[in-house]
């Protein structure tokens, strides 16, 4: 007793991943009332909700070297973005989008001046883990 068996192979359809666009014009509307912070000292904040931003700003007194940490962002999905300048005329300087608990953008050295971190969240809302935000300056 032999059957006949008939396979038919299909293509997958592509999936592709979309990362927020991340523009001056994004973090500008937020720059001015961004969250204070100072050089090492370890912040425990709230995920923003999905689909929306975090931004916090600092001043480096003189020059020195520079490391964003993020650790334990639940929702993994999103991006760590740093920029430099004054609100309304910023650099995109560096940024992170792994999909990872923890997020480190090394900037090496970097002259005095204004910084701002701008954090979006493109993964499942979580109102319950806090994740920790730390500015290392050497």
């Amino acid at each position: 007793a032999s059957e006949t068996v008939t396979v038919g192979i299909t293509d997958q359809p592509t999936q592709y991943a979309f990362m927020p666009s991340v523009t001056d014009d994004v973090v500008g509307n937020s720059c001015v009332d961004s969250y204070p912070l100072r050089l090492n000292q370890r912040y425990s904040f709230f995920p923003p909700a999905h689909g929306a931003q975090s931004v916090f700003r600092f001043n480096l007194p003189s020059s020195g070297r520079m490391r964003v940490e993020l650790t334990n962002f639940v929702p993994r999905e999103g991006q760590l973005v740093v920029w430099s300048g004054i609100c309304g005329s910023l650099e995109l300087i560096g940024r992170n989008p792994d999909t990872s608990l923890n997020k480190t953008v090394d900037l090496g050295t970097r002259p005095a001046g204004q910084y701002i971190i701008q954090l979006i969240n493109d993964g499942p809302s979580n109102n319950i883990d806090l994740y920790n935000l730390f500015v290392r300056v050497n």
